[in-house]
């Protein structure tokens, strides 16, 4: 399973994004598909392509369909707290500070609320192996 990186919650309007910032909401979304695919086998979920370096810039369609996997984990899992779901356009303004605050908090919701579930899970308190039927 991947690892979970921190979520950055306190964007400010002075804040600029950067290619670790968008790596980082990526793989935190990649960790949730992974833990909530434990519990909810059916959970769609859409391709966000190879991680970006500094000579890409995440485009409307990348802000998208991060989106649309908020909207995956919402719908697929349990009703979340996770904001209004926002489309970007090109050629018009692009992710803001708020934008932000808002997703990295509904991935850190996601995460507290799918680990909690993924901790309850029953399990065997011993492991059973074919030599144990003969």
């Amino acid at each position: 399973m991947r690892e979970w990186i921190k979520p950055k919650t306190n964007w400010l309007p002075t804040d600029y994004i950067n290619v670790e910032d968008h790596h980082r909401i990526t793989s935190n979304l990649l960790f949730l598909r992974e833990l909530a695919a434990i519990m909810y086998p059916e959970l769609v979920w859409q391709d966000m392509g190879k991680d970006k370096t500094y000579e890409d810039i995440a485009s409307p369609d990348d802000w998208n369909t991060i989106e649309d996997n908020l909207e995956n984990l919402l719908n697929g899992t349990f009703p979340a707290a996770s904001g209004k779901l926002m489309t970007f356009y090109g050629n018009a303004p692009m992710i803001d500070y708020m934008e932000l605050n808002r997703i990295e908090e509904a991935i850190l919701q996601f995460y507290i609320c799918l680990t909690g579930q993924y901790k309850s899970l029953k399990t065997l308190s011993f492991v059973l192996s074919s030599d144990d039927f003969g």
